[in-house]
């Protein structure tokens, strides 16, 4: 496992292009060696239940995950705790904390940071190839995201432009969900990605929040790496959701 702001070996994390320097974390790839060991050992005690009924490979890419969030917060200095999910399946982080954990065959990730610097983290990792048959209908916003994909695609044509937007989309609705607690379908989210030089990483605008005023998008990255598209968003605690939404007091 390696982690995100340990000054050794950090140039190796796959993620850490993706997110600010304050952001902490732990990623793990190849075979799970997480894989064997119970959840519910004290820190997700409703994980084996959770499983039931789960392949062994979700099993051990779940518990790889929670082995990855387990360690984020230590490197941000704080100890394990319990991290129960929530209505919606999203882990809640300790008090003080905000997070996500993303995993796909052969890749496991968790990210944490405090919440006086930022309000929620999405990240997401995705195997690189087609998405299947008819998810596109399902997930694309309107004409301009289509002819997005289309001027990506003719532009660079190595990339699997629809699953970067699926993946940038998860992260989104990653970072939508623990503001919120509300709903958000994937058409109802505008994103627009673009790609930088190599057409390997890039950046994408993503726009999830009610129509209205003064509701900037907000800016994530996106890159593609051993056979694997990785997208993360981060969201700051000094960005104005929208003059006309004001997330649930209980929340």
């Amino acid at each position: 496992m390696r982690c995100f702001g340990s000054r050794k070996g950090e140039r190796h994390v796959i993620a850490r292009p993706l997110l600010p320097s304050s952001v902490r974390g732990a990623e793990s790839t190849g075979a799970c060696p997480e894989g064997g060991a119970p959840v519910n050992d004290g820190l997700c005690p409703e994980g084996e239940r959770t499983l039931r009924g789960a392949g062994e490979r979700r099993r051990a890419d779940f518990r790889g995950g929670r082995a990855c969030a387990r360690a984020a917060p230590a490197a941000l200095g704080v100890p394990p705790v319990p991290l129960p999910r929530d209505h919606g399946g999203s882990p809640l982080w300790p008090a003080g904390l905000t997070g996500s954990i993303t995993h796909c065959q052969g890749y496991r990730a968790a990210i944490a940071a405090g919440t006086a610097d930022f309000s929620a983290l999405g990240i997401d990792a995705e195997a690189h190839r087609a998405l299947p048959r008819g998810v596109l209908d399902r997930i694309v916003s309107g004409p301009a995201e289509r002819e997005r994909l289309r001027e990506l695609g003719a532009a660079r044509p190595g990339a699997h432009w629809k699953t970067v937007l699926f993946s940038a989309k998860e992260a989104l609705y990653k970072t939508w969900w623990p503001l919120t607690r509300e709903p958000l379908d994937f058409d109802g989210m505008t994103v627009f990605p673009t790609s930088g030089t190599a057409g390997d990483s890039g950046s994408f605008t993503a726009s999830p929040w009610p129509p209205g005023p003064g509701s900037p998008p907000l800016h994530g990255r996106w890159l593609i790496r051993k056979e694997m598209i990785l997208t993360a968003l981060a969201l700051s605690a000094r960005y104005d959701l929208n003059p006309q939404f004001t997330p649930p007091a209980r929340f």
